[in-house]
């Protein structure tokens, strides 16, 4: 696993409200499978991440959440 590719999902996450995993795959050239390796990692990391379904569906940090 890529420590840059963590980070720069944390930045995206901290940055948007919401980012659907097709995103994340695009901006760092990998696949939306590695991304939610990435996001296990990052959840281990004990950041709270919270996926949602559906159209409107994504991932995000809680709203709680503060760095």
């Amino acid at each position: 696993m890529s420590l840059s590719i963590i980070f720069g999902i944390i930045f995206e996450l901290l940055r948007n409200k919401r980012v659907q995993a097709k995103d994340l795959a695009s901006k760092f050239e990998v696949s939306t499978k590695s991304i939610y390796r990435y996001i296990d990692a990052v959840g281990a990391g004990g950041f709270p991440v919270v996926t949602y379904q559906g159209k409107n569906g994504g991932i995000s940090i809680d709203s709680n959440y503060l760095l």
